[in-house]
Parts: structure tokens; sequence; C-alpha cells
């Protein structure tokens, strides 16, 4: 019995130590995704953005919650915006431009740098509160 679980623990120790290095190459990288800021709730459950007739229920879920993310134009991938999701209510159904670290397996972004398109011109938009 205590063999067993002697080998059962080496081979974990062995396991995390060689799952380090493959780890390193999910290692973040700066990335820019431009799209369209919506609710995760409403685009995912009901095939809603965030503009148009259905903006002021994407600022609400927002406000109350509901993950914010940015469907990429072009390619119509999804991030999910890893931040308080109320600092983001204002930008629902805007063309946005969001800076950040992201992970190829992860559709998530940390947000380093917001941009609202506002006509022919990228305005800076601010973070919330909390973010880097």
């Amino acid at each position: 019995m205590k063999i067993t679980r002697f080998v059962l623990f080496a081979l974990a120790a062995i396991l995390i130590a060689l799952g380090s290095p493959f780890a390193a190459d999910e290692k973040e990288k700066p990335s820019v995704i431009e799209g369209e800021m919506v609710d995760m709730k409403c685009y995912l459950g009901m095939g809603m953005g965030g503009g148009g007739k259905h903006n002021k229920c994407a600022v609400k879920c927002a406000e109350s919650g509901i993950p914010a993310a940015v469907v990429e134009k072009g390619t119509g991938k999804v991030y999910t915006v890893l931040g308080p999701s109320k600092g983001f209510a204002q930008f629902m159904g805007k063309t946005v431009r969001i800076t950040g670290a992201t992970a190829d397996k992860s559709m998530a972004i940390i947000p380093e740098k917001l941009q609202v398109k506002e006509g022919d011109k990228w305005v800076e938009g601010k973070l919330p509160g909390s973010m880097m």
C-alpha cells in the first residue's frame, strides 16, 4: 500500500515536472483584437450583438456582471474580456480595439489598452479601475 502511494506520488511529481516546459508554450503574447463589444449571455444564448435595438439589454447585462467579449472582425472569434464587465458596459455595440495578453487556447484577453472607433478615428477608452 505504501509502495503504491509512493509510486503514484513519484509519477505525479514527474508529470508535473515534465509539464512545466510545455506550459511555457502557452505564455501570453501581446495581441490586438478588433471588433464589436458584446455581452456573452445574449451573444451566445440568442446570437445578439451589443448594438442596435439590443444595446440597452447588452448594457444592463454588462452592468449586472455578465462577462463582456469582443467578436473579432473578419474571423468571428469571440474573445472574453477578463476584467470587471461593469467598466465595459459603455462600450457595448461599439467597434473597439483591445490590446493585451492572450493565450491561444483560452480565447480571452487581459486588456492593457482600449480604443473605441468614433467615425474614422480611434479614441482612447478608459479601462476599468482594477485593470493594469
